[in-house]
């Protein structure tokens, strides 16, 4: 039996721009008191390299940003924590490494492909028809969200599985970041069943708020739904590059997307439960979250409420309700989504899957008609 310790060993704090800075943290009382208390050669797992692994990582990525003329960010700030960690506990524990080099050199490659990718030329070229110009920049953005979404499974999905593989070999405690934590504990009797690891009780230590780096110990922890649902979402994001589409079972009554700019983050499926007259109500389903909703299609105007499940959706999702309203164009659907913070415009075509750069693309085909655009224009906010 193994004891779950997840941890948050950075604190990533939003500026006034609106960019990110990781701040270090260090152990709680609590964690190194609790680990302690383990018998002398129990054998620790923590979310660290060996010393020459880390120097290795880090040369490697400090190489290929210089090759490719990008700005250099290293794991210092999580290191302060795994250092503090290990200097904290007694000695006769037997600690273990649960990083792999290799592994880590192919996120390193990975970081650098999206990257390059997210850099690419968006200007309207010379000659270059508008048309031409939307679907070569689409195509682009889509290219660099599938590099990112390769980073992520990299390093959320392999980067777990190789995790698990360490634990099997016979760990008495683990102590890993929260996000693989909250997900494991949250899903233990499926990793029992097909790894036959049993974790016996869970424990964590959290920030909460982000006025300073201070962390609070929690004996018995319950998952967060939220940081579960990343999990899932990543898992989705993947399926739809791979399978074109979110939800294994099931058949969508429509597809669209809520980010014209971003199709396939975006990206959403309609199922509808019920269906009376010109009313019906059902779910959606995308990347952030699952959703009910409302709504009705009145001759060319559809017109619904969505809300998230607070339970099973991300944690930067819009978690009170959302208006959309849209014009009907044959079996496409053009219009905005209203919320207390904004809007956008989003596009829904009548088929059980599309392919984001198509949907993107089918917003501007549709609006090239000027009596169509006329319409959407005409669509207000309640």
């Amino acid at each position: 039996m193994v004891q779950l310790i997840g941890v948050m060993h950075a604190l990533i704090k939003r500026n006034f721009f609106g960019g990110c800075e990781r701040l270090p943290v260090y152990p709680t009382d609590g964690l190194i008191n609790k680990i302690n208390e383990f018998p002398d050669k129990s054998r620790v797992g923590i979310e660290w390299f060996k010393h020459e692994d880390f120097k290795d990582i880090c040369d490697d990525l400090s190489r290929l940003c210089e090759e490719s003329a990008l700005d250099y960010v290293g794991f210092q700030s999580d290191e302060a924590y795994w250092v503090a960690l290990r200097v904290r506990l007694k000695s006769s524990l037997e600690i273990v490494f649960l990083e792999e080099k290799d592994l880590w050199l192919r996120i390193n490659k990975a970081v650098i492909e999206e990257a390059r990718k997210r850099g690419t030329d968006q200007q309207r070229r010379k000659d270059e028809s508008v048309l031409a110009h939307r679907k070569r920049i689409t195509t682009q953005d889509y290219d660099a969200h599938m590099a990112y979404i390769d980073y992520k499974r990299l390093h959320e999905i392999e980067r777990d599985d190789k995790f698990l593989e360490v634990i099997k070999s016979g760990l008495d405690v683990v102590i890993s970041g929260i996000g693989h934590t909250d997900y494991w504990w949250a899903n233990r009797e499926a990793i029992t069943k097909k790894s036959g690891i049993v974790f016996d009780g869970y424990s964590t230590e959290e920030i909460f708020g982000d006025a300073n780096c201070d962390s609070e110990f929690v004996e018995c922890a319950v998952p967060d739904p939220e940081r579960v649902f990343s999990r899932i979402g990543l898992e989705r994001s993947i399926r739809l590059i791979e399978k074109g589409k979110l939800i294994e079972k099931g058949e969508p009554f429509c597809v669209g997307t809520w980010s014209i700019i971003e199709p396939a983050k975006g990206y959403f499926e309609v199922y509808v439960d019920k269906r009376q007259s010109n009313r019906l109500s059902g779910r959606i389903e995308d990347c952030f979250g699952s959703a009910t909703f409302e709504g009705m299609i009145s001759g060319d105007e559809l017109v619904f409420t969505k809300k998230y499940d607070w339970t099973a959706c991300k944690p930067d999702t819009i978690k009170t309700p959302i208006s959309y309203k849209a014009k009907r164009f044959g079996n496409k659907f053009c219009g905005y989504w209203f919320h207390n913070f904004g809007g956008n415009a989003f596009y829904m075509i009548r088929k059980p899957k599309e392919n984001p750069i198509n949907l993107a693309l089918g917003w501007g085909k549709v609006l090239d008609n000027t009596t169509n655009l006329d319409k959407v224009k005409s669509i207000k906010r309640d």
